[in-house]
């Protein structure tokens, strides 16, 4: 039995009743894994209740994040400071903002 899509309007139920207050949905397609993920919105980021990021993962380049201008972000641009708390001199705030995509 097919699924039904899902409307705006079911969103705050999916992240609500989501273990860790993320929905997610992952698929493989040729050599690209795909993450879909929709949790509240980061402020920094966007004015939007609810965000969604498309992700992808190729063997050996790790993973990107796809932008609003139909781009694709790879993480080591979009993380501000690395695991000790030094700050990423890659950091590209204007990436981050786009792969953010408001709902």
């Amino acid at each position: 039995m097919a699924q039904r899509g899902h409307t705006r309007a079911d969103i705050p139920d999916l992240v609500k009743n989501s273990p860790d207050g993320v929905w997610r949905h992952n698929w493989t397609s040729g050599k690209h894994k795909y993450h879909v993920r929709i949790h509240a919105g980061n402020q920094q980021y966007t004015n939007s209740s609810y965000v969604f990021r498309v992700a992808k993962q190729t063997y050996g380049q790790g993973w990107q994040y796809l932008g609003l201008n139909r781009t694709w972000y790879h993480t080591s641009v979009l993380t501000e400071t690395f695991r000790g708390g030094l700050a990423n001199p890659n950091f590209n705030y204007f990436a981050a903002v786009m792969t953010h995509l408001p709902i």
